[in-house]
């Protein structure tokens, strides 16, 4: 087991209960697999058992589009966290780039291979193992 990979899981959820404390509210965005529907069911019930504010979505694609109306507040919502659940790895590099001038607080959680290195930049935090070379899938 990578204590670095395990180490990071438990300071991502003390973040995410951090905020959590503060009254902030979430967006989930999930994918429409078996993985996605269990974790965002799993995080969803802890949020409102929290009595946080959630928004929960399902979906395998979002356009570059769509991610610039979820940051920049046009669908109505502005939202303090926004958490991909099994999706995300595939567009990180453009979640990336477009919070770097709106520094919101994201994560991206997620098994699927990915071409960022990073764990965190410019606010973005990549919940992967693949980053940590610790693949199973």
């Amino acid at each position: 087991m990578n204590n670095r990979f395990l180490s990071y899981i438990e300071e991502i959820s003390n973040r995410i209960n951090k905020s959590v404390e503060n009254k902030q509210n979430f967006l989930i965005i999930s994918s429409l697999n078996p993985d996605g529907l269990s974790s965002s069911i799993f995080l969803l019930k802890y949020l409102y058992e929290k009595y946080s504010e959630v928004h929960l979505t399902f979906l395998d694609y979002i356009s570059k589009k769509e991610v610039n109306n979820l940051f920049l507040g046009e669908s109505g919502y502005e939202y303090d966290n926004i958490i991909f659940l099994v999706t995300g790895s595939i567009f990180s590099d453009d979640v990336i780039k477009l919070n770097k001038d709106l520094n919101k607080k994201i994560y991206i959680i997620d098994h699927h291979f990915t071409t960022v290195k990073d764990i965190e930049l410019n606010n973005v935090v990549n919940l992967n193992p693949n980053i940590f070379e610790f693949a199973w899938l």
